[in-house]
């Protein structure tokens, strides 16, 4: 019997290639007229049109409204990035051990089942891959070495992207990869997923609804009816084209940006949007109002850092469109608040810290092309990125990335993962760099 294993940071599955995975799903479940669509249309809210059957004039007139074949629909836009299912299968492993034996990582080893009960040890494995050749699931591969490791048996190991790894040992640095794997082997959950037993306390956010056996994709869009809720988005009126579509299904309520790459910053975009300090904020006649003589807009400079600073982003640009003197003000002052925001409060938007990896090849890979990215499109060097970048376009691109929105979403389940490890006393006094040695 097949099954498919979970990233314990992100809560993603391995793609294994596959950039129509979500497609696949999709045509499992949605009505066969998709694509040559018939005269009874469903809207994204759930309502569809109701048509009486002996009317053939109404028949005929909703017929002659239904959607075109959406062929880019399916070729295109539902389709995953390259860089997307690339992500999902750049793993690392949290593997047991027992220290007892000295011997090797419980998932190297040929017993069928291995023991693990009461262990409390394990190990990072890095540059790991699902096995090409085993289409059950739990079977992966050292991309280096050839050397197999299966984590059929439970408790044996548990997977994590590299990119969601980076983020977590940033959130968690204190946290070990034996802490890591008591939390997911915890004796005393009163509330776990009932299927795959990961903690309710940890917050995945959409993606734990795909939580199966069989992982669910779809089942993100956190209707109950899911595949009513596709049906109906896809078979949508005439007044919503492609674009539209594929907009609610991956910004919208179908909420698949969670399996979007999360450390895709949207740099290229930042240098290229027209800086905001080159618009007007509010309205026209509040720019061109006499300013304001309200006490808000009286204070110190020091003050309003103080008070806009924790503001969210739209929040700080409501404030922007009060006051023409006080716009004027903060926006020569904008990129100091955005950065010190960012690093204080939106720390989720800034690249990981270096991790330790066995040959120190990625030891600041994300880092590096944070760097490299600026250094491209906006001809900006490592050491002038806190004084050269635009951060408030960078924070307002950011709020509309989906690969930031995932980013932010990974970030919360590796502080809550974090918290719970702290609460059960598994934290290091110090931070630990995780390696393949064993500890």
């Amino acid at each position: 019997m097949d099954r498919d294993f979970y990233c314990i940071v992100s809560g993603n599955t391995q793609f294994r290639g596959n950039q129509a995975a979500i497609l696949d799903e999709l045509d499992e479940i949605v009505d066969e007229e998709l694509i040559n669509p018939g005269p009874t249309l469903g809207s994204p809210n759930g309502e569809g049109d109701e048509r009486d059957g002996a009317n053939d004039q109404s028949e005929k007139a909703v017929s002659a409204a239904s959607p075109k074949p959406r062929e880019k629909l399916f070729v295109e836009g539902l389709l995953l990035s390259e860089e997307d299912v690339e992500a999902s299968d750049d793993l690392i492993l949290i593997a047991a051990y027992d220290p007892s034996t000295l011997g090797a990582p419980l998932c190297q080893e040929d017993d069928e089942p291995p023991y693990v009960q009461g262990l409390t040890h394990a190990v990072t494995l890095f540059d790991v891959i699902p096995d090409p050749d085993e289409n059950l699931g739990g079977s992966y591969l050292n991309k280096n070495t050839g050397d197999v490791y299966s984590i059929w048996w439970q408790e044996v190991a548990f997977v994590v992207t590299f990119s969601a790894y980076c983020i977590f040992k940033t959130v968690a640095p204190e946290i070990g990869p034996s802490e890591l794997y008591r939390v997911f082997t915890h004796p005393d959950y009163e509330d776990c997923e009932p299927l795959l037993g990961i903690p309710k306390t940890i917050d995945y956010g959409p993606i734990a609804d795909s939580f199966d056996q069989n992982v669910k994709r779809i089942n993100v869009c956190g209707s109950p009816s899911h595949e009513i809720w596709w049906n109906n988005l896809l078979r949508s009126s005439p007044d919503w084209n492609d674009e539209e579509t594929l907009r609610e299904a991956w910004h919208g309520k179908g909420n698949l940006w969670v399996f979007v790459k999360p450390d895709k910053f949207p740099i290229s975009d930042t240098v290229s949007a027209s800086p905001l300090t080159r618009f007007s904020v509010g309205s026209r006649s509040v720019l061109h109002a006499p300013s304001s003589k309200s006490g808000f807009t009286q204070l110190p400079l020091e003050i309003l850092f103080l008070i806009c600073e924790p503001l969210p982003l739209k929040s700080f640009l409501a404030v922007l469109s009060l006051d023409k003197r006080l716009r004027e003000l903060l926006l020569a002052h904008s990129d100091v608040l955005s950065y010190n925001a960012l690093k204080k409060f939106e720390p989720w938007y800034l690249p990981a810290l270096p991790i330790k990896t066995p040959d120190g090849n990625r030891d600041r890979e994300e880092l590096e092309y944070w760097e490299m990215q600026w250094e491209e499109h906006g001809k900006i060097q490592p050491h002038e990125t806190q004084s050269n970048v635009r951060w408030l376009d960078y924070r307002i691109q950011c709020s509309q990335s989906l690969s930031m929105r995932n980013r932010k979403r990974i970030w919360r389940a590796a502080k809550t993962i974090k918290d719970f490890a702290l609460e059960q006393g598994y934290g290091a006094t110090t931070p630990k760099q995780d390696n393949c040695s064993y500890q």
